[in-house]
């Protein structure tokens, strides 16, 4: 632990720093939505607001989707390479 702590300090504060600001940008985002939404009516809180944040929910999804493909592909291609610098190694050494 100390090691890490000697080789990757800087680093480490400065990535802690990062997170802790994006988390406090995300919960003061968070708590300005909630002040402002808790101030809406139900009827514009069920017609409105539910059916974007779905929407968005269905946009989510897909990026997420495209993403797994595309790491699933970046995946095959590496262990087909792989498979391809073994199968060399193995005819070299006959």
């Amino acid at each position: 632990m100390k090691y890490l702590i000697d080789a990757y300090g800087a680093m480490l504060l400065k990535a802690v720093a990062v997170h802790l600001g994006y988390v406090l940008v995300s919960v003061a985002i968070g708590f300005a939505l909630g002040l402002v939404l808790g101030m809406t009516s139900f009827k514009t809180l069920v017609n409105i607001i539910y059916p974007v944040s779905g929407y968005i929910g269905v946009v989510l999804f897909g990026f997420i989707a495209v993403r797994n493909h595309q790491l699933n592909k970046q995946m095959k291609a590496k262990n087909e390479e792989t498979e391809t610098e073994v199968a060399f190694e193995e005819e070299k050494a006959v």
